[in-house]
């Protein structure tokens, strides 16, 4: 999270969500701090949103690189796979979602 906050202004996002990388002395140690936010936990993190912003998940719009996001992505109405790794792209084939490739990544 503290990696992606500051994109927040730039981007014009009110508000990022991420896995807390552990700190000593402000320096990173190369640990997450508490949960990591993948899979099932990012959806439950989005449910959690949702609820707290008032809106509905499965009209939403979510993008994913990594098969782990495909519990995420399989729960919403316009899910994208961004440079994705092999597995999730093939299932983003298979459910004939949008593959998108940016900097020529595959």
């Amino acid at each position: 999270e503290d990696l992606i906050r500051e994109l927040a202004e730039p981007l014009g996002l009110d508000l990022v969500v991420g896995t807390d990388l552990d700190t000593r002395e402000g320096i990173l140690t190369g640990h997450v701090a508490r949960g990591h936010i993948s899979g099932e936990t990012k959806v439950e993190t989005a449910h959690k949103l949702a609820r707290h912003f008032d809106f509905d998940l499965s009209r939403s719009s979510a993008y994913g690189n990594a098969y782990a996001d495909r519990f995420l992505l399989s729960r919403v109405s316009r899910p994208v796979a961004v440079n994705p790794d092999e597995r999730l792209r093939k299932l983003a084939e298979s459910q004939g979602w949008p593959v998108l490739s940016y900097g020529g990544a595959s």
